[in-house]
């Protein structure tokens, strides 16, 4: 064979090999481009399904918002009016000098002389002093009792001359403007409950 013909065929193998090499290349290259157009409309894909999952899920808020009738407007703060506050009270005190009319009282002050005007004297000091009737005040010696006072409570010896042997009486007691009320919860002796009980007392 002709070195010529050798030479021929060889350059024939090698620009059919190189054909086959281009187009393998040119496959590869459709290939992948086929497969990015493919990756990219199924991302596309997604997003618009995405998209459309988020305008169902928001639209029923949007539309229950466009239907709402509009909120009214917040009213102004109500102004609370100030109050002063309410000052001190001085405690209700039974100290001081009252009077009382006990002429029309019956037993046991009528048979033993003791209807008639009395006056009592409460002390700050716990002492209480008297006078009676005519001169039964005096007839004591210008006695000077004593007396206790607990919130509502009143304990004494008020007229202990008379009330030998009986001991302390107990009292409720309460005070209206210048008027003092006192009121047995227990005493022994019926004089001086009556002295204190039959009338309220009024403030000198």
């Amino acid at each position: 064979m002709a070195f010529d013909d050798r030479l021929r065929r060889r350059l024939q193998r090698q620009a059919d090999e190189a054909k086959a090499d281009t187009q393998r290349s040119l496959q590869d290259v459709r290939r992948k481009r086929q497969a990015s157009n493919n990756r990219g409309r199924l991302a596309d894909g997604l997003a618009l399904i995405l998209i459309a999952l988020v305008t169902l899920a928001v639209a029923p808020f949007v539309l229950n918002q466009l239907a709402a009738p509009p909120n009214p407007p917040t009213p102004p703060p109500t102004q609370i009016p100030s109050v002063a506050p309410a000052s001190p009270t001085s405690p209700v005190s039974i100290v001081g000098s009252y009077a009382a009319d006990l002429s029309g009282a019956g037993e046991p002050l009528a048979s033993a002389g003791h209807a008639g005007r009395w006056q009592i004297s409460f002390q700050s000091d716990g002492t209480l002093t008297w006078t009676g009737p005519g001169d039964l005040g005096t007839a004591f010696g210008n006695p000077v009792d004593t007396y206790q006072v607990f919130a509502g409570s009143l304990t004494t010896n008020f007229l202990r001359n008379v009330c030998r042997g009986v001991g302390v009486g107990s009292y409720t007691w309460s005070r209206s403007g210048p008027t003092l009320t006192i009121t047995v919860v227990e005493d022994g002796c019926a004089e001086r409950r009556a002295i204190l009980t039959t009338a309220a007392w009024t403030s000198q």
